[in-house]
């Protein structure tokens, strides 16, 4: 059976979408991804960068000048138009293609569900980190409240700020992520009118944790005398 990214994979080379270099790397992206019985073969027929280039570029690797900083910024040239052309069939095409960076990485069609999950985690962390390194130079609080609001409070948060050695908020106030919904739920309440539905919902699904036991008990005890101040007119 075909998963997904073979499907999508063939009709867009039975279409008239794709440009040249698109076509030609994702020609070799299935040719290498599953063998003569047409089973998918996952990681073990990922492609390289490299690999990738020459099918772009032929002549990548045949120098063209004596000057190596020249030759450098040539190849990485071409290198820059594989990754383009890899996030072109992905984002514009929908393509799954799964990318790996490092020893043993590359580019390769998905074998499974397991290979997409898994590529998904994989660049959710990469990208969450990016987050927090590109959010150095501003209020570590800003970064912080993105990541817990992303990835579920504070332990994915930690691990994050660690990876990316950026501090965490003061241990002065409450958490970054409880002063970016304090400061939402101010601006509902300065416009009761305009975000009536929303307060509605928010009611409705936690009314009940916002509301001060106390309170709660004081409203109790209020409907029980008025019940028996109700029965004494009767």
């Amino acid at each position: 059976m075909e998963i997904g990214s073979l499907k999508s994979a063939r009709a867009a080379l039975d279409g008239n979408r794709l440009d040249d270099n698109e076509r030609l790397i994702l020609a070799a992206l299935v040719q290498a991804g599953y063998d003569e019985s047409g089973k998918p073969l996952g990681h073990a027929g990922r492609l390289s960068s490299n690999a990738l280039a020459q099918i772009i570029y032929p002549t990548i690797w045949e120098s063209e000048t004596p000057n190596w900083n020249e030759e450098r910024t040539r190849i990485e040239s071409c290198k820059r138009q594989v990754r383009e052309t890899i996030n072109s069939l992905i984002i514009t095409h929908g393509i799954s293609i799964c990318c790996m960076a490092g020893n043993g990485g590359g580019y390769w069609l998905p074998a499974s569900k397991e290979d997409v999950e898994g590529n998904y985690r994989a660049f959710h962390r990469r990208a969450m980190t990016g987050l927090v390194k590109a959010a150095r130079g501003r209020k570590a609080a800003y970064a912080d409240a993105m990541v817990q609001l992303s990835l579920g409070f504070e332990g994915e948060a930690k691990m994050h700020r660690d990876i990316a050695d950026v501090p965490g908020p003061g241990e002065d106030g409450p958490p970054a992520w409880v002063a970016v919904v304090t400061g939402l739920l101010q601006q509902v309440k300065g416009d009761p009118a305009k975000y009536a539905a929303e307060i509605k919902r928010i009611q409705e699904e936690f009314g009940d944790i916002f509301v001060r036991r106390d309170q709660v008990a004081k409203i109790k005890q209020l409907s029980s005398e008025l019940s028996r101040v109700l029965e004494g007119l009767q």
